[in-house]
């Protein structure tokens, strides 16, 4: 790793300083990111979305389920950007075989899915190639000091989709003129009696609310990963002495 090559500041950070500098990465990233967001949970979640046409929560379910495979997308990307390497959306395409392989996928899918600090470790499997116990031990290096900001984290981002979801179905109902039914019914939810068009509504809402919060909570958590190698490893110490020997050498 060259760190003279990172675009990012590297120095001692809290934890909550980590987690809004992922939010400065993913504003200064966003062109980038949204290509490995929108080739592969944007484009599958609307697949799934027609093709379960009839049985759309069973749609939304995989949607909300495989979404671990797009955040590794999203990491792919991040990870690019960090030494200045743009990604276009053929990058992203070649890119998508090696997603499914050595990158955790299996785990975050099973056993891993509700992990609360799922966004500060994906690195671990997917950019350090840590396997098995090895990945485990490293997770718990990692997570040491910073698991109760990483839990926090997922909370908030969580709540903040509901909230953007719940928003938006309030919004678009206001919409509708009045002696209308509104595109939400909670008694039709419940009873399971919406319309599959209403259903497809309000799947693409959530994945709205979704492609909001997920890009800034994936930047925020490998945000938080890198501050804490940083610590551990004490990459703004080496890069601080690369950096003496170069105007040395230029003297």
């Amino acid at each position: 790793m060259k760190l003279e090559h990172i675009n990012i500041l590297l120095r001692p950070r809290t934890p909550w300083e980590a987690i809004d500098l992922g939010r400065i990465m993913m504003i200064a990233w966003h062109k980038d990111v949204w290509k490995a967001w929108s080739i592969t949970y944007l484009a599958f979640g609307i697949f799934l979305l027609l093709v379960l046409w009839k049985h759309q929560a069973i749609a939304l379910t995989l949607i909300w389920w495989l979404k671990p495979f797009s955040d590794r997308a999203l990491l792919f990307a991040m990870s690019r950007s960090l030494f200045g390497t743009p990604t276009t959306f053929g990058d992203v395409w070649r890119s998508l075989p090696g997603l499914f392989r050595n990158t955790g996928l299996i785990s975050a899918l099973t056993f891993r899915r509700f992990s609360m600090r799922r966004s500060l470790l994906i690195p671990v499997w997917q950019l350090e190639g840590q396997t098995g116990r090895t990945a485990s031990q490293r997770c718990n290096v990692l997570a040491a000091r910073i698991h109760n900001p990483a839990v926090w984290l997922t909370t908030f981002c969580a709540n903040m989709s509901l909230f953007l979801m719940v928003s938006l179905i309030i919004f678009i109902n206001l919409l509708v003129p009045q002696g209308h039914e509104g595109i939400f019914n909670i008694n039709d939810l419940v009873a399971g009696t919406l319309s599959p068009g209403n259903h497809f509504v309000l799947g693409s809402i959530y994945m709205v609310a979704e492609s909001i919060v997920e890009p800034f909570y994936l930047a925020s958590g490998f945000a938080l990963y890198l501050n804490r190698r940083s610590e551990i490893e004490g990459w703004d110490i080496e890069l601080a002495f690369r950096q003496m020997s170069v105007r040395k050498a230029g003297e």
